[in-house]
């Protein structure tokens, strides 16, 4: 049975007008706002899957084409080739098995076949699947590279609406967006959650079914210099909501706790498949501080606003993604100070049994998992992005 991940919640840069001449943000904290159990070990009875040290394939530099710059996304046609999705430079980039550059499409433009705002990419093995959230607009690509159509919806979704994945009929799940409309944001320095519609798409571009509403991420509002308008940002150490598609079934967690819904579009009810229980992890006024002095030390421009409400206690987990097997694969929260090791997987059954605990290589952002390989990018030391397929053991 095939399964289609979702792509993870991305970071959009986000400015628009608000209040007077007030500039509006919204971003997601990437790889660095997440937490890891204190145990290192799996417990008794649960296999430890292995993960090869090294890459077997690494598309970057000295790969071929233009360089990668704003990844949001990569997949696995069903013969080998990667495909991904560099939204810096408004193009599908499509490489060979060995990671060598064959052919890139798109170009910036509102155009059939060019981009704004490349913010997902999914695959049924053979066609390409691209979503634009500025546009609103889905393409179909096939496995050449060559365009071949596009459905725009017309529909309200509020601001920057996100692609969470595609079922099997082709339907998509779309993940409506911010409505700056709220009376949260109007509050500076509390923290506020909006809740999000998710809606089922049909290939046509019309509205099927609604499948659930669930609290989006946690941000919190604060006023600019001068006060001339407002910024809306995410929490530090704050809850999100992750979502994953499989087949006819969206998989929602919302970090309340550590468990993960299910919605089957054929009953339309939320029910549970993963409950479990782990030990919260406190912030402290260290984790705080060194939160800051990481984003700093990597973007000059980031600075901590006088506003910020910390929680008390970390988000239980980080991201959701549906594997070619169905089984789910939940990635642990960590502190500032774990950012740089190996991040902690739990996999789970379809049924909601933990199958095996993975550690993957740190600051690997993961997009698709197959039978035997794992694909993800990540940074090297001069920031420059990589997307990296790695080979997986299943003991």
């Amino acid at each position: 049975m095939k399964r289609r991940n979702s792509g993870h919640h991305r970071c959009l840069a986000v400015s628009l007008l608000v209040l007077v001449l007030g500039g509006i943000g919204a971003c997601g904290d990437g790889a660095g706002d997440a937490s890891r159990s204190a145990a290192r070990s799996a417990p008794d009875g649960v296999p430890i899957w292995r993960v090869d040290a090294d890459a077997t394939v690494v598309i970057g530099n000295n790969t071929g084409g233009d360089p990668l710059f704003r990844v949001m996304g990569a997949v696995r046609l069903r013969d080998g080739r990667i495909v991904v999705a560099n939204s810096g430079m408004y193009q599908l980039q499509i490489y060979d098995v060995q990671g060598q550059h064959l052919v890139s499409s798109g170009q910036r433009g509102g155009a059939p076949g060019a981009f704004e705002q490349l913010s997902w990419i999914g695959t049924d093995g053979d066609s390409i699947f691209t979503w634009d959230t500025g546009l609103q607009r889905l393409s179909v690509w096939d496995d050449a590279g060559r365009f071949v159509r596009s459905v725009l919806l017309t529909i309200e979704l509020g601001i920057f609406p996100n692609m969470v994945g595609r079922f099997a009929d082709g339907a998509l799940v779309v993940a409506a967006g911010l409505d700056l409309g709220g009376t949260a944001i109007q509050r500076p320095g509390a923290a506020w959650r909006d809740s999000t519609t998710y809606l089922l798409i049909d290939p046509a571009g019309g509205v099927r079914d609604t499948l659930g509403r669930f609290p989006g991420t946690e941000r919190y509002t604060s006023t600019v210099a001068g006060g001339r308008g407002i910024e809306v940002e995410t929490v530090p150490f704050g809850r999100h909501t992750v979502t994953a598609t499989a087949d006819a079934t969206l998989y929602v967690g919302t970090g309340d706790d550590y468990s993960i819904q299910k919605v089957e579009h054929r009953n339309g009810r939320a029910e549970p498949v993963i409950s479990d229980f782990r030990e919260r992890v406190r912030i402290t006024a260290a984790d705080r501080a060194e939160y800051w002095e990481k984003l700093i030390s990597a973007s000059p421009s980031a600075s901590p606003p006088p506003e910020v409400p910390y929680p008390e206690v970390l988000r239980p987990y980080d991201a959701l993604i549906v594997d070619a097997e169905g089984d789910l694969w939940v990635k642990d929260a960590e502190l500032p100070r774990h950012w740089e090791e190996r991040s902690r997987w739990r996999v789970y059954s379809p049924a909601g049994e933990l199958r095996a605990v993975v550690e993957l290589p740190p600051r690997l952002r993961v997009h698709a998992i197959g039978t035997d390989w794992i694909l993800g990018t990540g940074r090297a030391a001069d920031q420059v992005e990589h997307v990296r397929l790695y080979g997986l053991v299943r003991d």
